[in-house]
């Protein structure tokens, strides 16, 4: 029996996830997949997996439907409430998927509760659950450890390392990162002039932002217009769309994305669009 994990991929709390898989079965095959992902990024995917094949999901609920025809079993373990209604209705119809869902978690300390227990939940993964799911309760030590954990994403491997190291030493250096993404997200709002696009009815303020501090930049934009905002960046003919909205704002991150075909959360939300469709978006006067 093999078996494979897929995570969110280019996500830190989709990284911190998979070294959870990757603790529990030491032998798994992973796999990083990201939104409006192609053919070509599932191939190597539907090659690891046979009908003898186990596969988990974590942090992420796209391409399951694939999946289920061809794994033995499938277990998707995901926080996103754009996803819920539709993964519950397949966890009703296929016997052979198993559905865990808690939107007050993060993907990284929903799989480590799922496999090893909520009170044993590593201090590393509950700072990544507090900048995720925007709580920011431990203050300067989520702020150290986000920007600590920034070039790591999409390893695992060395995540899992993290988990057992001497947690100050890594925060200690997510602190000398962290002055210069101040400035960096400072710089940005403070200079900020949006570009509008029309989604739907809604008039929505877009910026222009590659994606390394979107979460922190786009709730201080989302504050500074009194609006939710669109955080985009161009790829070759593709969109990427980040949304971000803080309490009270109408329409809310998720309604925007999932106008688009997007999802994520309330107020943290993502799609993508053609570029051309993007353009005919933008509001020109």
């Amino acid at each position: 029996m093999s078996i494979v994990g897929i995570y969110h991929g280019d996500c830190s709390d989709g990284t911190g996830a998979a070294a959870v898989l990757l603790k529990k079965f030491p032998s798994i095959k992973l796999f990083p997949l990201k939104h409006h992902h192609t053919e070509e990024d599932l191939a190597p995917i539907l090659e690891a997996v046979n009908s003898e094949t186990t596969v988990y999901f974590v942090d992420f609920a796209l391409g399951v439907e694939r999946l289920l025809s061809m794994a033995k079993e499938v277990t998707v373990i995901d926080h996103h409430i754009s996803e819920k209604e539709r993964m519950e209705a397949l966890a009703e119809k296929h016997k052979n998927l198993s559905y865990v869902f808690n939107n007050e978690k993060s993907g990284a300390t929903l799989a480590w509760a799922h496999f090893f227990g909520e009170e044993t939940t590593p201090e590393l993964l509950r700072l990544i659950q507090d900048v995720d799911i925007w709580q920011w309760k431990f203050g300067d030590r989520t702020k150290h450890m986000s920007r600590f954990l920034i070039p790591y994403v999409n390893q695992p491997d060395v995540v899992l390392g993290f988990l057992s190291e001497n947690i100050e030493k890594l925060l200690e250096k997510g602190a000398a990162i962290s002055d210069f993404a101040d400035y960096v997200v400072k710089s940005f709002v403070e200079r900020a002039e949006p570009t509008y696009v029309m989604i739907g009815e809604h008039k929505v303020p877009a910026f222009n932002a590659q994606h390394m501090f979107v979460s922190e930049i786009g709730h201080e934009l989302s504050k500074k217009f009194g609006a939710a905002v669109l955080l985009y960046s161009i790829r070759e003919t593709r969109v990427r769309m980040s949304f971000r909205s803080i309490e009270g704002q109408s329409p809310s991150a998720l309604d925007l994305a999932t106008s688009l075909g997007g999802g994520g959360h309330r107020l943290a939300a993502g799609g993508y669009a053609p570029l051309k469709k993007f353009c005919g978006m933008i509001v020109f006067e």
